[in-house]
């Protein structure tokens, strides 16, 4: 889980302080993901050091918000695109799709139906390649073969997956209701823990 552009995610919904951003964190990964407050904080250094995110000052209860610059709201834009991805369905991939869905709601489908076609053309050009190859089959084919059907299998596999996703989001739509998660107003202990003030050692 890339939890720099996490952040940055969670970010472009409006302000958070660290404990916020931890919270919203887990509760978008289901909290499969733990993330340590430290390591929320030390990525928001980088991120500001890289001009991405931009702090208001210290509240009177001692709540530092972050908010994203234009170059951080550009970023998330970036990663919340197609781009060069691969429409392969590995663990970063769900991840970061069943992530950005907490965060675009129903306008991840627009993410979903690209990389479905992308990957539709994919298992095309791949049956088209197993259909191509001489009958019977000779024993020095049998090694490329095996590899190609796995392939074929994946990808009808990670079609399904795209397909089960786009009916659930509908569903969501049919009921007027939205995946995207609000952030949330439960508090959560305030301030940047002492051992972590500016100053402290970063990893």
């Amino acid at each position: 889980m890339n939890v720099r552009m996490c952040l940055l995610a969670i970010l472009s919904l409006g302000d958070c302080y660290g404990y916020q951003l931890k919270n919203e964190f887990e509760r978008r990964t289901g909290r499969t993901w733990k993330l340590n407050v430290g390591q929320v904080y030390n990525t928001l250094d980088r991120l500001e050091r890289d001009g991405l995110v931009k702090r208001s000052p210290e509240s009177f209860d001692g709540q530092i918000p972050y908010s994203l610059t234009s170059s951080g709201k550009l970023e998330f834009l970036a990663w919340a695109s197609i781009g060069e991805t691969t429409a392969a369905l590995g663990e970063e991939q769900v991840s970061r799709i069943a992530f950005l869905t907490t965060i675009l709601g129903s306008e991840v489908q627009t993410l979903i139906l690209a990389l479905r076609e992308r990957l539709t053309s994919q298992l095309a050009e791949l049956e088209l390649a197993i259909s191509e190859l001489e009958s019977p089959i000779r024993a020095e084919d049998l090694p490329g073969q095996f590899q190609l059907t796995s392939s074929l299998l994946k990808l009808r596999a990670d079609r399904d997956w795209f397909e089960l996703a786009t009916e659930k989001l509908a569903e969501l739509q049919a009921r007027g209701e939205s995946a995207q998660l609000p952030i949330s107003s439960e508090l959560r202990p305030r301030g940047r823990p002492h051992s972590l003030k500016r100053g402290s050692t970063r990893i």
